[in-house]
């Protein structure tokens, strides 16, 4: 399941050129129940940690993919 979603993610992700919030992501992937919400979650923090997106100074919860890594499925 983490694997399918990391994957559903990060292609969205790819074909995404601003910034995007939780709330845009989750239409666009139409993810409602709370785990799938956590799940979200850990997957776009972990995207962070590995530097493919870049998280907003101010916004909460604002990312944008960091044009400068190529986003290629580990998994």
């Amino acid at each position: 399941m983490a694997n399918s979603m990391r994957k559903r993610i990060e292609a969205w992700v790819a074909d995404t050129k601003d910034w995007f919030n939780y709330d845009k992501l989750d239409r666009a992937l139409n993810i409602v129940t709370p785990k799938d919400k956590t799940l979200r979650r850990v997957v776009i923090y972990h995207m962070v940690e590995e530097l493919l997106l870049i998280k907003h100074e101010y916004r909460r919860n604002t990312y944008r993919r960091c044009y400068d890594r190529i986003i290629r499925s580990k998994h």
